[in-house]
């Protein structure tokens, strides 16, 4: 009853434990559990203990337990029991004849019901220690029968074994004094029932008030958090939504910039269409006049030739005669002496005289074969002199002609000479007027720049300053709020977690001291409760303190990304003002600079279009003189193409004649064989007739039949003429068209249609087997060869093959070795192998075809454009230089040309010479010249000779889409990447290597020093023509992602310092090297090729003063033992003017936002 009465006067306790124990989600059981577990043993201890009967007060005599049972039945009263049913006892004492009211069996469900609302009780409150129950329950397993039978044996009073209703009958009629106690105590029990009831209740109520304000105040925080997820999302929204329309908006100027391209270049394409076209009139007229020019001379040379023969004839003639003269004087003196052998010899005349006859005979023929020759020598002679009058004649004729056009000629060439003389005169001195004035205003506006420009730059100094110096304060301040309200968010947290700790204590030991005064009677229980309970309480601490682990992680995960956001966002903001005032002033300079451009522009123009104007009336001149001769010369040629076109017909007309002539004696001989055979046919007939005629009768006519048939004419014999003369002109009118087909291919053109239809459709497997069939069945056909060599292309595409490239390659060569093919399709498979050989990368063999290309079609200006981009693939500047030349040779506006030498050009050094090249090639907008290599070199050329209007230049190939800003012009680009000019080591993430380099730098100085002293031929001097004076070395330890060979073996404790760090030795378009530049020493404004690496200084010897660097418009200075980090794909420009030589290490590293599969898979650089 003191344990009841206690948990009744302190009822306020339970509600305030429960809470707690539902707050620490501590493990409960069920009533039911614990109904089963522990109601044997409850029931046992609550009887005993309230009624306080022990086995020693049992009576032995069932007389006393007979009396004892009448006096408690008979003062039992009235009790109202949980379910509002009421149970009424005996009412009187004394009336010895009334007997009992109630049974044995009504008081023993009394007790019953009693034992079990006192467990409910017991369970419902918490007031017996559940774990020491459960484990007592557990350890003896017992059922509640045979518990309470065993300990009811005690009160057995008729000694038959067991307590039953004659037992309890004796038990409780023992005397009035125990039944009163039994219902105080049953009364007792009932109100502290309701206590506790009403307890639970008001804890209840009010535990579910406190559940109520706990989610109302997580509702709000919720609210808050979506609220602000929500304006985070719309902001996100509104930003995609922008990015968005900024999107198709470029995408719409893309477009129509790709529309405006291909319409220019398409009047561009009509345009030099059309002058190559007249080009080609101009170059057919000339050779017309060179071969003119060269048959006049031939006709020189005859007439010469055959004037040095009439000479050499002359002479001939000549010495004939003397010897004629010579031989007649000999004679003369023969005859004289044969006169006085005669006188003096009379007797040998007889013997000589017939000697003498024959010797004057022989003279007489020789005299009259003497003056025969004379006489034909002298017709010759008139002949010739008659021919030589002739020509000499036609020749003056002719001679006078070209001299009165050759004055004529001259005359107009002087007057045009004078005019433009007078012209270029009056320009010159307007020009000289002009130049004066324009280097006044220059002058002027150098004077007012330079002024402006040094009152801007104290100013944005002085702005600098500011601005640096309230970055720092600021910074200082935000550093000292940082750390105050860290300071006083950890001091809380400590006071909350001690308070909290504190209350859990002192809980903890109420808790532990109830429970241990609760527990003194049963000492064993009471241990194993106390183990139990600390257990528990470990537990629920824990569990505790990893909750609010848990909940601080979260909110301070929370706080640091909201922070995190916050800081993006003002970060973001900062950015965009800058960049807005930037902009901004970027605008204004640049609309200074355009006004003045436009200015300069509007003046050029005027001049260009009163020369151009001149120039067109010149042109116009020379055009229609041109047009004149030209149509005087297509007359002549109509003339003499009709003259020729009468003979051809003539001749045609003859032949045909003759033909027939020859055909009509070819028929009569037919027919005069018929005829004959005929006859001994009709011979052989009637002898055979005579034999069997009735056989010759059926067989005759049969034989005649056959006879008439073969010996007939065939009828389309006349036709097919007129046909084949349809097709002829047909052949011709098709030959004014490229062609793929020559005669051959024509007759197949069907089969080749249909294998090519295969191919258009995609069906390339079927299209390559018809083709393959074509090419077996007629390998001579050059068509059915160039179809299967372009399927094999697509399907080498389609399938990313290099061998099936490598037998469409095989085969372009094959179709165009064949004898037969056209000029058009020659040209196609060659320029399309060339093509493929080059994106092989062979580009030995694309060179190869197209020399051979160029041979073949020497006027072909686009094939000689080709063949020299071939030449620079190689690396051959010379080659590449020569046919460029021979190109603007022949065609001096070709722009493709043009920007290419001019490339070549600046490669040479030769600055000022390249940039009209590459200005006017840009200019011309011809395809292949809208290249960002053309608007940077150009640019650069610009800047290294001092024109301002390099940036110009940069804007345009901005605007075009090859740079990505006017600062940041690098060509070989991933899109997406941070861009800015200046990154600080925690941008880049790169914090270790940095850490590394810094705390080392003393080390890999003295290495580079070291290497320095020992040989300072391993510093090769640079190579990228970068430098305007100075000197300039370098020591490359890893170029391109790979060891420089022996390189690491002069600084080995550098190179293992950087082993580790994969994003610099790792990096495949980027250098690790050493740099040391002598005083003097100036390196042009320029760009690193890529925006896929950030370069790092580490500063290792220093000049205190004249070593300086600008990247953009921001200029820094190196320090020793510190990095600086950029981003080389912006404009940057060094100058070295200290006293002695500056040392630096630099250390290229991928860009931080590259992914692992970007960086493994970019081409080296």
């Amino acid at each position: 009853m003191q344990r009841y009465r206690h948990y009744g006067t302190s009822s306020s306790s339970a509600p305030v434990e429960e809470v707690h124990v539902e707050d620490e989600e501590e493990e409960v059981y069920t009533e039911e559990e614990v109904y089963e577990e522990e109601e044997e043993p409850l029931i046992e201890e609550e009887v005993v203990q309230e009624t306080g009967v022990t086995e020693q007060e049992v009576p032995p005599l069932q007389e006393e337990v007979t009396a004892a049972v009448s006096e408690t039945e008979a003062k039992t009263t009235p009790a109202e029991s949980k379910n509002g049913k009421r149970t009424e006892g005996g009412g009187g004492g004394g009336d010895a004849g009334g007997g009992p009211k109630y049974s044995m069996f009504t008081w023993f469900v009394v007790l019953a019901l009693l034992g079990v609302w006192s467990s409910v009780a017991v369970v419902y409150f918490d007031i017996v220690d559940y774990d020491s129950v459960i484990a007592r329950a557990k350890e003896f397993r017992m059922n509640f029968s045979e518990v309470l039978q065993g300990k009811l044996t005690a009160y057995d009073t008729d000694g038959d074994g067991d307590f039953d209703v004659e037992d309890a009958k004796v038990l409780l009629g023992k005397g009035e004094e125990r039944g009163g106690k039994l219902r105080s105590a049953l009364q007792e029990e009932l109100r502290m029932i309701h206590e506790k009831m009403e307890a639970k209740r008001i804890a209840r109520i009010a535990l579910a008030e406190i559940r109520a304000f706990l989610a109302e105040e997580e509702e709000e925080k919720e609210a808050a958090w979506v609220m602000k997820m929500k304006t985070l999302e719309d902001a996100q929204e509104q930003l995609k939504e922008e990015r968005r329309r900024e999107a198709e908006r470029v995408e719409k100027e893309k477009a129509e910039k790709e529309r405006i391209e291909r319409e220019k270049a398409e009047n561009e394409r009509m345009e030099r269409e059309k002058v190559e076209k007249e080009r080609m009139e101009r170059e057919k007229v000339e050779k017309e006049r060179m071969e003119r020019e060269k048959a006049e001379k031939e006709r020189m040379e005859r007439e010469n030739a055959e004037k040095e023969r009439m000479e050499r004839e002359k002479a001939e003639k000549e010495r004939v005669e003397r010897e004629a003269k010579e031989k007649a004087e000999k004679e003369k003196l023969a005859r004289e002496m044969a006169e006085k052998e005669k006188q003096k010899m009379e007797r040998l005349a007889k013997e000589k005289l017939a000697k003498e006859e024959r010797e004057r005979l022989e003279r007489e023929m020789a005299e009259k074969e003497k003056m025969e020759r004379e006489r034909l020598a002298r017709e010759r002679e008139r002949a010739n002199k008659e021919k030589e009058e002739r020509e000499r004649l036609e020749k003056e004729r002719l001679e006078k002609e070209r001299i009165a056009k050759e004055k004529e000629r001259m005359e107009r060439e002087r007057l045009e000479k004078e005019r433009i003389a007078k012209e270029k005169e009056r320009m010159e001195r307007e020009r000289l007027e002009k130049e004066r004035i324009a280097k006044e205003k220059e002058r002027m506006e150098r004077e007012r720049l330079e002024k402006e420009r040094i009152a801007k730059e104290k100013e944005r100094m002085e702005r600098e300053r500011l601005e640096k110096e309230r970055i720092v304060k600021e910074e200082k301040e935000r550093l000292e709020r940082e750390r105050v309200a860290k300071e006083k968010e950890r001091l809380e947290k400590e006071r909350i977690a001690k308070e909290k700790e504190e209350k859990e204590r002192l809980e903890v030991e109420r808790i532990a001291k109830e429970r241990e005064r609760i527990a003194k009677e049963k000492e064993r229980q009471e241990q194993i409760a106390k183990e139990r309970a600390e257990k528990e309480r470990l537990e629920r601490e824990r569990v505790a303190k990893e909750k609010e682990r848990l909940e601080k992680e979260r909110i301070a995960k929370e706080r640091e990304r909201i922070a995190r956001e916050k800081e993006r966002m003002e970060k973001e903001r900062a950015e965009k003002e800058r960049q807005e005032k930037e902009r901004i002033a970027k605008e204004r300079a640049e609309k200074e600079r355009l006004e003045r451009e436009r200015t300069a522009k509007e003046k050029e123009k005027i001049e260009k279009e009163r020369i151009a104007k001149e120039r067109a009336r010149i042109a116009q001149e020379k055009e229609r003189l041109e047009k004149e001769r030209v149509e005087k010369e297509r007359k002549e040629r109509e003339r003499l193409a009709q003259e020729k076109e009468r003979i051809e017909q003539e001749r045609a007309a003859k032949e045909k004649f003759e033909h027939e002539r020859a055909e009509k004696e070819k028929a009569d001989r037919e027919k005069a064989v018929r005829q004959k055979m005929e006859a001994e046919r009709l011979a052989r007939e009637r002898a055979e007739r005579e034999r069997n005629a009735a056989k010759v009768d059926v067989k005759r006519p049969e034989h005649l039949e056959k006879k008439s048939n073969t010996s007939q004419p065939k009828p389309p014999t006349a036709e097919e003429k007129p046909h084949r003369a349809s097709v002829s002109a047909v052949g011709k009118a098709k030959k004014k068209k490229p062609k793929l087909l020559n005669k051959f291919d024509k007759t197949i053109k069907a089969e080749i249609d249909a294998a090519e239809k295969l191919r258009k459709k995609g069906k390339l497997e079927e299209a390559l087997r018809a083709f393959e069939v074509l090419v077996q069945k007629y390998p001579q056909s050059p068509r059915a060869l160039y179809g299967r060599a372009q399927t094999e292309d697509d399907q080498a595409e389609k399938l990313r093959s290099n061998d099936m490239l490598q037998r469409a390659i095989n085969s372009y060569r094959e179709a165009a070795e064949l004898p037969d093919v056209t000029p058009d399709l020659l040209k196609a498979a060659l320029k399309r192998r060339a093509e493929r050989q080059q994106f092989l990368g062979r580009i030995r063999g694309c060179l190869a075809t197209l020399q051979k290309l160029v041979q073949i079609f020497p006027e072909d200006i686009s094939l000689k454009n080709d063949l020299g981009v071939s030449y620079l693939l190689l690396g051959d500047n010379k080659g590449a230089k020569k046919v460029y030349e021979e190109v603007l040779a022949v065609a001096p506006g070709n722009g493709f040309a043009k920007v290419h030498y001019g490339f070549i050009l600046k490669a040479e050094n030769k600055i000022a010479e390249s940039i009209s090249y590459l200005k006017e090639g840009l200019e011309s907008g011809e395809p292949g010249t809208d290249d960002g290599r053309f608007y940077f070199h150009l640019g650069d050329a610009l800047q290294r000779v001092g024109d301002s209007s390099a940036y110009h230049w940069y804007e345009l190939g901005h605007k075009r889409g090859h740079f990505a800003s006017v600062w940041q012009r690098s060509l070989y680009n991933v899109d997406g990447l941070k861009a800015q000019p200046w990154w600080t080591p925690k941008e880049t993430g790169y914090t270790d290597l940095v850490k590394t380099l810094e705390r080392n730098w003393k080390t890999i100085r003295d290495e580079a020093l070291a290497v320095m002293d020992q040989n300072t031929g391993l510093f090769l001097p640079e190579e990228e023509n970068l430098r305007e004076k100075g000197e300039w070395g370098q020591y490359t330890l890893w170029q391109q992602g790979r060891k420089a060979g022996n390189a690491c073996q002069g600084v080995p404790k550098t190179c293992s310092l950087l082993e580790r760090y994969t994003e610099a030795t790792g990096c495949k378009r980027g250098q690790i090297k050493f740099s040391v530049m002598q005083p003097g020493t100036h390196v042009w404004p320029h760009t690193g090729p890529t925006n896929c690496r950030l370069r790092m200084h580490l500063g290792l010897v220093i000049p205190k003063q004249g070593c300086r660097i600008r990247c953009t418009n921001q200029t820094r200075e190196w320090e020793e033992g510190k990095v600086l980090i950029f981003d080389d794909s912006f404009e940057h420009e060094v100058w070295q003017d200290a006293e002695s030589f500056r040392l630096i290490f630099i250390i290229d590293v991928w860009h931080p936002e590259l992914t692992s599969y970007q960086r493994q898979t970019l081409s080296s650089i």
